[in-house]
């Protein structure tokens, strides 16, 4: 992997431009096609689908944020564009036969209240369209930013210093414990034939190259570059 820290650094090594050019000459092999203009509407996913297809078979699409799909679709109702786009797609993989998969961030509910996401997380009913449901959790991020403070009463007398000791061990505990810790959590699953039931699944963010790895497994290629502080 190519360390992202050292590309918004500006840190173009010569081992860096390599990683570059391997990764180019390999994504030139993949069947894969990148529609990234803009806006990002319904109209111009369907129409780069269908020409991808005429082209070699397709065997998935993938919407990156249905969230911009829904900013370009120029209906004022958030409700009516989300449930429109998420019907839209549901229709377009059952007219291709191409399983689409739509990413989308979840409401701001469970990153506010500190706890794991749950379906009715997905925006505007975007569970029930889909056949198979995953939330992406990151327990760090829905901590707070920083250890609790101090409570003073309403007297001016500061909690005990071991209590509050104690709150801030625990926070910090907690922060160790979940670093860079991800769960994949299925929320949904529409046909039921008895035999695949998904269960939650924990994966590890790499934070050099923005990409999940199997805690269990080395890494896919060895890093180019190094991360000597986070921006």
């Amino acid at each position: 992997g190519i360390n992202r820290w050292d590309i918004r650094r500006g840190k173009m090594t010569d081992d860096v431009t390599a990683g570059f050019r391997e990764a180019a000459r390999i994504g030139e092999l993949l069947p894969l096609q990148i529609e990234d203009g803009t806006p990002v509407t319904l109209g111009r996913f369907r129409s780069a689908l269908r020409q991808f297809m005429r082209r070699r078979p397709c065997v998935l699409a993938v919407v990156d944020n249905v969230t911009r799909m829904v900013d370009s679709s120029g209906i004022a109702n958030k409700d009516a564009a989300y449930s429109q786009i998420w019907n839209e797609l549901d229709n377009a993989s059952k007219v291709t036969g191409v399983p689409i998969v739509a990413l989308s961030h979840l409401l701001s509910g469970a990153a506010h209240e500190q706890r794991r996401p749950r379906r009715d997380d997905i925006p505007f009913l975007g569970g029930r369209y889909a056949d198979q449901a995953f939330l992406v959790y990151r327990p760090e991020l829905s901590m707070a930013p920083a250890p609790p403070d101090r409570i003073v009463a309403a007297n001016g007398m500061p909690e005990a210093e071991e209590a509050w000791a104690r709150k801030v061990n625990q926070w910090h505990n907690r922060k160790a414990e979940t670093r860079n810790v991800t769960e994949i959590i299925p929320a949904k699953q529409r046909e039921d034939d008895g035999q695949y039931h998904p269960e939650m699944v924990k994966l590890i963010y790499d934070r050099d190259t923005s990409r999940f790895v199997d805690p269990s497994a080395q890494p896919a290629s060895p890093l180019i570059g190094s991360m000597d502080e986070e921006i």
